[in-house]
Formats: C-alpha cells, structure tokens, sequence
C-alpha cells in the first residue's frame, strides 16, 4: 500500500499430523514404566442443590419524632388575638386565631410534613446441597486418567484408623461448604504419605436445579467443577494443580439424563485441564 507504506504479508503453515502424533506419544506416561509412575488418590464429590431459599427485600423507614410542644398566647375579648401552635409526630401544625367582640372568628393554619429516609435490605439466596451418587464421575474420571497413562488410587483404599472414615469426612464437608476442613485435608495428606500416593485430586462438581431449556425444550441442568491436586510427597503438600471454576450444561428428556450428561462433562472438563497442567509440569 504506497499510500499508508504498508506491507501485507499472508503466511501457510501446514502441521505435520503424523509426526506430532509422534512427538506427542514419545512424551505421553504411557511410554514411562508403571514403576517409575506416580500414583493419584482421587477425592472429587458430586453435590446437587436440594433447595434454594429466595429472601424478597426488606424495607426499613427512619422517622424523625420529636416530643409534643405547644405554646399559646391569649388576648382579652375586645378584640386580641389568640395564636397557638403544635408538633407532634412528624408534622408541624401553625393556627392564628382571632375573635372579635361580636363573635365572628377568622383563622388561618399552615402545615408542614417533615420527610422520612428509608432503604432496602437484600440477602443472597440460601441454597442447600445433598451430596449425589459419584459412581458415573468416577468412572469418567478414573478412565480418561487411566486412558493417559496415569495411575489412579480410589479414595476408598485410603481409610485411615479414624472413626469417622476419611471419604466420609470429605463427603461431609463438601456437603455443607465449599472448602475442606484443615483437619480433613491433613488426613488426606498424611493418609496418602502412609500409602506411598504422591498426589491427591480433591475437588467438586454442583449439580444444579433442572430447568426447562428454551431453545430445545429439553430439561437442562447446570455443572460447576472446581478442582485442585495437592504433592503430598513432602512433609509441607503444596499445590501443583488448579482447575478454575467453569460450567458446563447438560441435556436431556428428563432430569436424570439431563444430570449423567452434565456429570460427564464436567468430568470430562477436570481431566483435560488436570492432564495438560500435569504434562506442562512433566509429572508421570
């Protein structure tokens, strides 16, 4: 362009699909020996919201109030005024009287409303979960690990001595908050070190609400994932992975294929981001 000195280059690029498959396999776990693999205990709970408390807004008035006052002034009856003048609650009554000495009265009143200052007060909702079978995540879960090459460890054969079981406690927390507790993450780490499991994937998928979809007509059901593996081959774990949160819908002719569909890909979504973060990091 000699106008605006400018170049326009245009660049093809073609991929060689073969020899990426290649260099993709030759860095693939499947190629490390199974004794030189690092075992993954997998401590993921599926939650479904059970109920969801919606508050309507609150409105609050502030009234300014001041205590009841009142003067009076009186004239005789030749013809002297009388004038007297009230607060109470809010309004400000004036009256001016004046009485003659045949009787007639003329009055003049004014009165004055004083403004109130309000607000309103919302709340979030309140929303409760019961912690859902995790059967088919599981199954989505251990088999694309396995499929890449890792070795999985179901949460189950991690049972410490404690008398409430340690999926137990994990399913417990989750089911009541977002986070675990210190103390079941501490067991999850010392459970796994006594193991010889270097890593622990512990994380959640929310089942939401069904509902209608309007484009479809389908029953659609919402699946939020968040995830975080933890290395608790030393003595301080530290975090190696982070799926951030996302969603994800699944669809159906009914709620419980609307809810196996969202659990699928969800589970498909934590094993992508987990298996690209452990492959930047070259953990086998």
């Amino acid at each position: 362009d000699t106008t605006t000195r400018t170049v326009i280059v245009t660049v093809r690029a073609d991929i060689s699909e073969a020899r990426l498959r290649n260099t993709m396999q030759a860095s693939s776990p499947n190629t490390t020996p199974a004794a030189q693999k690092n075992m993954l205990a997998v401590f993921v709970v599926a939650r479904e919201q059970s109920t969801i408390q919606r508050f309507i807004a609150e409105e609050s008035v502030v009234r300014r109030t001041t205590s009841d006052s009142s003067k009076a002034a009186t004239r005789d009856s030749s013809g002297r005024s009388q004038e007297s003048s009230s607060v109470r609650a809010g309004r400000v009554e004036v009256s001016d009287s004046v009485a003659s000495a045949d009787r007639k009265t003329t009055s003049a009143s004014a009165v004055l409303t004083l403004s109130s200052a309000g607000s309103a007060i919302e709340r979030a909702d309140r929303i409760g979960y019961t912690v859902a079978p995790a059967q088919d995540l599981d199954a989505v879960l251990g088999g694309l690990l396995t499929a890449a090459g890792y070795e999985t460890v179901d949460a189950a054969f991690l049972e410490d001595d404690v008398e409430v079981g340690l999926t137990v406690a994990v399913r417990q927390d989750f089911g009541t908050g977002d986070d675990l507790k210190p103390a079941t993450l501490r067991r999850i780490a010392k459970a796994s070190q006594k193991n010889e499991v270097r890593m622990a994937l512990v994380g959640t998928v929310d089942l939401g609400l069904a509902a209608a979809d309007p484009v479809s007509g389908n029953i659609m059901v919402y699946a939020k994932v968040s995830a975080k593996i933890y290395d608790v081959s030393s003595r301080l774990p530290r975090t190696i992975v982070n799926v951030a949160p996302a969603q994800f819908a699944g669809l159906g002719p009914n709620a419980s294929v609307a809810k196996v569909n969202a659990l699928k890909a969800a589970g498909e979504a934590i094993a992508r981001e987990v298996l690209a973060q452990l492959n930047l990091r070259e953990i086998r």
